[in-house]
C-alpha cells in the first residue's frame, strides 16, 4: 500500500479507495516537507494539495501535524512578512512539524492503526 501511495502521490487523482488516497496525499506533503521542510511543502504545492494533505494527516489522527501545516500555511501566505519574519516561521514550522512527525514511523503507526480500524478503505494487494 505504501508503495502504491509513493507512486500516486503527487498525480492526479487516480486512487479511488479514501484510505489509499489519503496515504498518498499525506505522504506528498510529508516528503516535501522531509526533503526541503515544511514551508517547501506548502511553496511547492497547490492550495487544494495543501488542503487535501491536512485533511489526511486528519484521516490518520495526526490533527496535530494538519494544525500546524494550516497554521505555517495562513502565516506564510498573509504576504506582510518581513525577512527576519518568514525565517523565524521557517524555523519554527520546521521545528513544530518534526515534534510530531519525528520520523517515518510516525505515519507508519497512524496508517497501521486506521488500516485495522477500517481496512475496506484501502485497495486490496494485487
Amino acid at each position: 500500500m505504501w508503495k502504491r501511495a509513493c507512486s500516486e502521490a503527487g498525480r492526479p487523482k487516480t486512487l479511488s479507495n479514501p484510505g489509499d488516497r489519503a496515504l498518498a496525499d499525506m505522504v506528498l506533503v510529508h516528503s516535501l516537507a522531509m526533503n526541503g521542510g515544511l514551508l517547501h511543502a506548502i511553496d511547492s504545492l497547490t492550495e487544494d494539495e495543501c488542503a487535501a494533505g491536512r485533511r489526511a494527516y486528519r484521516y490518520f489522527g495526526l490533527d496535530a501535524a494538519a494544525d500546524v501545516l494550516e497554521d505555517v500555511a495562513r502565516r506564510w501566505n498573509d504576504g506582510r512578512l518581513s525577512a527576519d519574519d518568514a525565517e523565524l516561521i521557517e524555523c519554527e514550522a520546521d521545528e513544530r512539524y518534526s515534534e510530531i512527525v519525528a520520523d517515518d514511523g510516525v505515519l507508519t503507526s497512524a496508517f497501521e492503526a486506521r488500516y485495522e480500524l477500517e481496512p475496506s478503505a484501502f485497495a486490496p494487494l494485487s
